[in-house]
């Protein structure tokens, strides 16, 4: 599975039918909002943390253009069943994701998007590179998405 793979629906509710941990070939999975809350074909596959060998599945709930995680997904050659939940429980309050990263130019802040096109793909790019950095050392969704405002929007000031 690779960052920003959409996933149907109906496969999110084949593979994870359960709010139990779920093993399969390579992860535990913890479903943490029934998939059919989402709206349609908004799930993709986000990287948490490389080292630590977590992903999670966010989509758009139902009527809100903020992405939220649906599953958690722990590398299971790095994690055991009660590490996991332990981790999710320490940083359960971060599940709400502004839309990072960034896919697409429509996805872009409005104050991003009144801006010309060479400048919304020079920020994206900032933008996302920087989330994937801090993401990758810290694990933490808000303090990469935090830090990736910042570089992002301090990089164009006064373009």
């Amino acid at each position: 599975m690779a960052m920003g793979e959409t996933l149907e629906l109906e496969e999110i509710e084949d593979l994870y039918n359960s709010a139990e941990p779920r093993i399969t070939d390579k992860y535990i999975r913890f479903r943490q909002i029934d998939p059919k809350k989402f709206q349609k074909n908004s799930f993709r596959i986000i990287t948490l943390s490389e080292s630590k060998g977590i992903k999670a599945i966010i989509g758009r709930l139902t009527g809100q253009t903020s992405t939220t995680i649906q599953s958690y997904l722990f590398d299971k050659t790095k994690w055991e069943i009660k590490e996991a939940e332990n981790w999710i429980e320490k940083n359960k309050s971060e599940d709400i994701l502004e839309t990072a990263p960034y896919n697409t130019i429509s996805e872009l802040p409005d104050y991003i998007r009144k801006k010309s096109r060479k400048i919304q793909l020079k920020w994206m790019k900032i933008f996302n590179n920087a989330y994937s950095y801090m993401l990758g050392k810290t694990g933490n969704t808000k303090k990469a998405e935090s830090y990736a405002f910042r570089v992002a929007n301090t990089k164009i000031k006064g373009e």
